[in-house]
């Protein structure tokens, strides 16, 4: 059952319009002033259902991740978003179909923060069809990459937008379901590829050394705790929230360990 979307305001113009018979108000005919005004009606129809459709989405974040997939009930999610039952059905099929596009929206949005920065990276090492550089950035080149693409993802992180992800992407983490696949395909997975090549870079080994990517893995859990253990780092650190100057503090910590890294490979210690 397609959920009902009320446009009264538009409606009462078009109306209006109509009874206007024949005559011109503006220099322009009756007719196409009731044309203009059904066509206002149907595109606030449109942006009402994506505002349906949104609200849904949204609220179904907190709602997994509070109570996960199965405890999550069709009603639970609907009365949490403040929106009618059937709008589960009509706009994502299913409370399985709602669950992946949840996930779908996450890594959309982590993409959206990340991909301009990373695509300019991707670009700069010219990678070929097989994810291989066909560039090779010095190592203080790819020192300042990976810093850069390293502050942008704390940058997300530490914002109130990702407050609602933790506990979903968490539950992922702990019980991957057809969701992960999501959030680690569209989202993380290919920054932590690029996170891999800046790394082989700055310490002179291949990217498909493993000792490469859990280096690269590694720098980037160091920047997950201040969302996933928030209220942690929070408590031990004395800070009421992460601001300006509580951001400098995480910068400064990627920029030592980025160049540890680079110390230590430049020194022949391993990584």
């Amino acid at each position: 059952m397609r959920p009902k979307v009320k446009a009264t305001a538009p409606r009462s113009k078009a109306r209006k319009v109509a009874s206007a018979g024949t005559g011109k108000a503006g220099g322009k005919p009756a007719k196409s002033r009731v044309r203009q005004a059904k066509g206002a009606v149907s595109r606030a129809a449109v942006e009402a259902n994506d505002e349906t459709q949104n609200k849904l989405l949204l609220a179904s974040i907190e709602v997994f991740g509070t109570h996960g997939f199965e405890s999550a009930s069709t009603r639970l999610l609907a009365t949490h978003a403040g929106v009618n039952l059937q709008a589960i059905p009509y706009y994502f099929g299913s409370k399985e179909g709602l669950y992946l596009a949840v996930a779908e929206h996450i890594a959309s949005r982590i993409r959206a923060h990340m991909e301009p920065l990373a695509e300019k990276i991707r670009s700069r090492l010219d990678l070929d069809e097989n994810g291989k550089a066909r560039y090779l950035p010095s190592p203080d080149e790819a020192r300042g990459l990976l810093v850069d693409m390293l502050t942008t993802f704390a940058h997300l992180l530490v914002s109130d937008e990702t407050a609602s992800w933790a506990s979903f992407i968490i539950r992922e983490q702990q019980h991957p379901s057809a969701a992960f696949d999501r959030l680690y395909d569209g989202g993380m997975g290919r920054y932590i590829g690029t996170a891999t090549q800046l790394v082989a870079a700055i310490v002179g080994q291949p990217p498909q050394s493993k000792t490469v990517q859990v280096q690269a893995i590694g720098l980037i859990g160091q920047i997950l705790i201040f969302r996933s253990g928030r209220a942690a780092v929070l408590r031990a650190l004395g800070w009421r929230n992460i601001g300006t100057s509580e951001f400098s503090e995480i910068a400064q910590m990627i920029g030592r360990n980025v160049s540890a890294l680079q110390a230590s490979a430049a020194g022949g210690l391993a990584p």
